[in-house]
């Protein structure tokens, strides 16, 4: 290791006291940084604000009417698509079908504010609908980290905000199924993979 603006021999007993010095400040500030990201989380959650993230199908992220940040709502364009495949969803279509179905009926893609011609659409497929029919917003609830990477492993859909009692935060306004309803649909689609 060699340290570029800062004289540290890495050779000497006093180098490497040095570095592990330095290396114990760092490991100490990561942590205060965590801590700060994980307070201001809490309190976006706290305030009713969407703590960011990819925006999940069928909403669309505003500024909040009653303060700072922006907050979650129903898209107008997207919601009635969403809405048509969880039902089939839940009257026990595939995820396959219901992906040949949006691709088939034109439905706009996850990102895309309009439906583009049909020359240029691009076909659903199977992982984006199993993301979408998994989804904790579905009935309401806030994903614990909606921030994860898309490349990462699948996590639980019941991962989700909770209130002191340790249920889950329901938004209303939000809710296309029910908890019990989203709880058999993710049922249906485990036992399928299986």
């Amino acid at each position: 290791l060699v340290a570029v603006e800062d004289p540290i021999d890495m050779t000497s007993p006093q180098g490497r006291a040095f570095a592990v010095m330095l290396a114990v400040f760092g490991e100490m500030e990561a942590e205060a940084i965590r801590a700060r990201v994980r307070a201001a989380r809490a309190q976006l959650l706290k305030d009713g604000r969407w703590p960011g993230g990819g925006i999940p199908y069928g909403y669309r992220s505003i500024p909040k009417p009653s303060g700072p940040g922006r907050v979650l709502v129903k898209d107008p364009v997207s919601a009635p698509w969403l809405n048509e495949a969880v039902e089939i969803a839940l009257e026990g279509g595939t995820v396959n079908a219901i992906a040949t179905w949006l691709t088939k009926n034109g439905a706009p893609l996850p990102g895309r504010r309009a439906t583009p011609p049909e020359e240029m659409r691009v076909a659903w497929n199977r992982q984006t609908v199993d993301g979408l029919l998994r989804n904790p917003v579905l009935a309401g609830m806030t994903p614990h980290n909606p921030g994860r990477a898309k490349s990462a492993k699948r996590v639980d859909p019941f991962a989700v905000v909770r209130d002191d009692n340790g249920d889950p935060v329901i938004n209303e306004a939000l809710a296309v199924i029910s908890l019990e309803e989203f709880a058999a649909l993710q049922h249906m689609l485990d036992s399928r993979t299986s």
